[in-house]
């Protein structure tokens, strides 16, 4: 019996401590406790008991290993403090049922930081209407089944519907529905209220969940008898702002009603080049939501003007009168769409309330209708989530079409929402025509969740073109990968600069790997080899004209230099050069060492540390996590750079690198891009939004590099883009290298009040190594010595380039 006994003590104290476990779970250290108080629920209320003994600011995030679904800030005094939280992620978004991590971190008013960390699951969610959003804020007693509501809910249940009437207090109608959770409902206002009509009047509409009485959403009805007579389609206007229009000349233009087409919302009609249905279509537009620019009346027929779905191409012709209607917006919000700056910014009321990264359309060859068009829409309907190329989208809102609002799509895995890549694009175009918005809330609080619990049907959508960039990216697509038109390449032979001119001359090599792994450098043919033999002069013999002559010479470093990896016999696989190196900087007036390619942060830190140390005495360096000011000519220039792997898992890593070098006054601006290895001919998606990102964060120059081929020149907003200038020496083998092509950029700023802020850019092709004709790497990279040699590197560019981009840009070669 004693044995019993204590055997069901001890299992009696497990399962209490178990469930105190789950009740209360606590962290803490000495000074900062953290403890969550009972289970974690969404939709009700939860909390967190803290216990400081300082004040401070706290910071609570729920996350995982990929993203943060919550943050909570607040500021505590001493002792304890009670945090309350919903359960929810931003803006009430439910968080589905796992184990998240709890980060609380405490910044006292000393400076001190205390961080607790520990694993909570929160479990199923209580009941919540997401939405409850009107058609309209009239209801027209002959044309009820117009009006409808949207809603949804989380759990199943049944929702109420109260109507009391603001001009008699006895008059009030109660409807209800059992609803399904998660399902989209719909419902015009004859199936909601049955035989029991209302009298006309001003209403005031309550919603909520039966079991939930106290979450009331509330909104104003006009009940009137009869629907005014249709508005006749007539001259419109302008129905698009400029870029120069203020807030409220913007939200004038907004609430304007709208001309549209009559028929189904995923129907075409197309517009005609002659008031003739028998004549060309100039293109197509969709059926109720978008939005057209009426230019005259010709008896039965319309010009209007508008921006197709072939080509997002602005075009003016005619379509048949009787197909016309007008449409009126709602009047609370409003939504504008910036294609050059991929943006969208929420209007309430008037006014802008945040401003969030979009990624819109990309066209692709073949598939020009994937451009998003431009124009005035009005939403559609709300839509379930989807699924498509093993990516999920989540809040979708239907505005033009087939064309969606939408969150940034996701990878789900383990119960895990991976936003890293669609997160990555943001800010540049990239989805099949869809407008995809950011998941994290901007400055305002509003992200995508927000917009698709809180914009009703026809809330206007405008969307601004951006006919320089829209045009030229056909155009690239359209003339393929030919050879390259030297008619719009422009050579150097008329770029000169005077005497008098304030200018400073930067040059940026490719890639620079002084050496392999151990094998390779122990060969009688490499690198390390050669310079032993021939000396720290000759390897940039044939590109000293360059070099020598700028006022500062930028290369980016592809592996180690010094004798750490030689010390180390585990490290087999790795490439370092000699620890002389530094010697071969200085002779080749080699200012700056671009240090952000990934392979320099991969291993021991002691071998980063070392290569600083070859370098430090003969050049500068840039380590990636060290932004680095340089004066030159009495100019202050700010160098800055990451990797392309730190920006996907962080892409305010750009912004953060930027700003260090605006705190301190820098007249510009150089980012400077590390790629892995690939065989991309052209730029990507990510290196698009990269560069965005640089210039709307204050670049005036990007540099992008990945070690094995060159890319083409953007210009963004005017600042020029290299996506890659690919290799400047590969020592890494002594046969011809894989990478067989770079570029030099010579960029030339004027300070002079003549070219206030210009900036003009040289390209010269090169080789990598002198000796291609006879198989063999002598470590020399040379000019292009034919126009063969040259004429592949050009045709790289011009593949990845628009003629825009070819034209702003002059080229040192030998075909003029």
């Amino acid at each position: 019996m004693t044995g019993k006994r204590l055997q069901t003590g001890v299992f009696l104290l497990i399962v209490m401590m178990l469930l105190c476990a789950v009740h209360h779970s606590a962290y803490c250290d000495e000074s900062f406790q953290v403890r969550r108080i009972g289970n974690i629920h969404p939709y009700e209320m939860n909390s967190f008991e803290v216990i400081s003994d300082q004040e401070g600011i706290l910071t609570i995030s729920i996350h995982d290993n990929i993203c943060v679904y919550r943050t909570i800030t607040q500021t505590i005094g001493k002792g304890k403090t009670v945090i309350e939280w919903d359960g929810c992620g931003y803006n009430k978004e439910r968080l589905y049922e796992k184990t998240y991590t709890v980060t609380a971190e405490l910044i006292t008013e000393n400076g001190q930081e205390h961080t607790i960390s520990f694993q909570s699951p929160i479990e199923y969610a209580g009941q919540y209407i997401q939405y409850v959003l009107p058609s309209s804020e009239c209801i027209y007693l002959d044309s009820a089944d117009e009006w409808f509501l949207e809603y949804r809910t989380v759990k199943n249940g049944t929702v109420v519907i109260s109507l009391q009437s603001e001009e008699d207090e006895n008059r009030s109608y109660l409807y209800s529905q059992a609803v399904t959770g998660g399902k989209i409902y719909r419902k015009t206002f004859d199936s909601v209220i049955g035989k029991k009509v209302p009298e006309t009047g001003t209403y005031s509409v309550s919603v909520y969940e039966k079991s939930r009485p106290d979450d009331i959403r509330q909104f104003r009805i006009d009940i009137q008898k009869e629907k005014p007579a249709q508005p006749v389609v007539a001259v419109t206007g302008e129905i698009m702002p400029d870029r120069s229009s203020t807030a409220d000349e913007l939200w004038e233009m907004m609430m304007k009603p709208s001309v549209v087409v009559d028929i189904d919302f995923f129907k075409h009609q197309d517009i005609y080049s002659e008031p003739d249905s028998k004549s060309r279509s100039l293109g197509t537009v969709h059926g109720q939501t978008q939005g057209l620019k009426v230019i005259s009346i010709d008896g039965d027929w319309a010009q209007v003007g508008a921006w197709n779905h072939e080509e997002a191409e602005y075009v003016e012709g005619w379509v048949p009168l009787k197909k016309l209607k007008v449409e009126y917006p709602q009047g609370e919000y409003a939504i504008l769409i910036d294609k050059k700056a991929q943006t969208l910014t929420v209007f309430h009321q008037g006014k802008p309330v945040d401003t969030l990264l979009v990624s819109t359309g990309r066209a692709e060859k073949n598939s020009f209708y994937q451009e998003t068009s431009a124009g005035c829409f009005l939403t559609g309907y709300h839509r379930v989530n989807f699924s498509t190329n093993g990516k999920k989208y989540d809040y979708v809102i239907q505005y033009d079409g087939g064309n969606l609002l939408h969150q940034t799509p996701y990878d789900w895995g383990q119960q895990k929402k991976d936003f890293t890549l669609g997160r990555a694009y943001l800010g540049a175009k990239a989805s099949h025509a869809c407008i995809r918005i950011q998941p994290e809330p901007g400055e305002g609080g509003l992200n995508a969740y927000w917009i698709y619990s809180n914009i009703p049907y026809h809330t206007r959508v405008m969307i601004l073109d951006d006919p320089d960039e829209r045009k030229a990216a056909i155009n690239k697509l359209k003339r393929g990968n030919g050879k390259p038109d030297y008619s719009l390449i422009r050579t150097d032979q008329d770029e000169s600069v005077t005497a008098d001119q304030d200018t400073v001359t930067i040059t940026f090599g490719g890639s620079f790997t002084p050496g392999g792994n151990r094998k390779v450098n122990a060969r009688k043919d490499s690198f390390a080899s050669y310079i032993t033999t021939e000396g720290y002069v000759k390897p940039f013999d044939g590109l000293m004209r360059y070099f020598a002559s700028d006022d500062l010479t930028c290369v980016s470093l592809g592996c180690y230099m010094g004798n750490a990896v030689e010390d180390r016999e585990e490290w087999n696989n790795i490439n370092y050069g000699p620890g002389e190196i530094g010697e071969l900087l200085k002779n080749a007036s080699i200012d700056l060492v671009q240090m952000t390619d990934d392979r320099l942060f991969a291993n021991d830190e002691a071998f980063l540390k070392e290569t600083q140390n070859v370098i430090s005495g003969c050049a500068g360096s840039m380590d990636r996590n060290s932004p680095e000011t340089i004066t030159i000519k009495g100019h202050l220039f700010g160098f800055a750079g990451c990797s392309e792997s730190e920006y996907i898992a962080d892409p305010s890593v750009i912004d953060e690198r930027i700003s260090i070098l605006k705190e301190q006054k820098c007249e510009k601006i150089i980012f400077l891009i590390s790629r892995k290895e690939d065989q991309a001919l052209s730029h990507s998606i990510v290196q698009e939004a990269m560069a965005h990102r640089c210039v709307r964060a204050g670049a005036d120059l990007v540099i992008g590099n990945q070690p094995v081929h060159v890319q083409g020149i953007e210009y963004i907003q005017e600042v020029p883009v290299i996506y890659s200038t690919g290799c400047l020496l590969d020592g890494s083998t002594s046969s011809i290298s894989k990478a067989a092509h770079g570029i030099l950029v010579q960029a030339v700023f004027e300070f002079d009040e003549r070219n206030a802020d210009s900036l003009k850019l040289k390209i010269i092709p090169i080789i990598p190594s002198g000796n291609v004709s006879e198989g063999k790497n002598n470590y020399c990279p040379i000019e292009c010595p034919s126009v063969s040699s040259e004429h592949k590197i050009m045709e790289s560019i011009w593949y990845d380039s628009t003629n825009e981009a070819m034209e702003k840009t002059a080229f040192h070669i030998l075909n003029q």
